[in-house]
């Protein structure tokens, strides 16, 4: 995650590009994705970055492995979780491996 300089209270997550041999020795590269977000993060861009499924995510959230306390909105239609989870996440899973 890299701190966007345009807008001080926005976060620019970037992607992994697509490389494709083209069979020739040569490659097709396609820049990956950036998502432009105000710190708090969709169960899809969680999903993206630690590349499972968004139902993974909602399962992760319903088994209690995401704290209520980084949730920001949890509705029927829209769940929003703070920036660190992330960090939570990740030493979580680097204590489980």
């Amino acid at each position: 995650m890299k701190r966007n300089g345009d807008h001080p209270d926005q976060f620019a997550f970037s992607f992994a590009p697509t490389i494709t041999p083209r069979g020739d020795g040569s490659f097709i590269v396609v820049p990956g994705k950036p998502i432009v977000t105000n710190g708090a993060l969709r169960p899809k861009e969680l999903a993206l970055h630690f590349e499972v499924d968004r139902e993974t995510v909602y399962r992760w959230m319903s088994a209690g492995d995401i704290p209520e306390e980084f949730i920001l909105h949890k509705g029927k239609r829209k769940v929003k979780f703070k920036r660190e989870v992330i960090a939570y996440l990740e030493q979580r899973f680097k204590k489980l491996h």
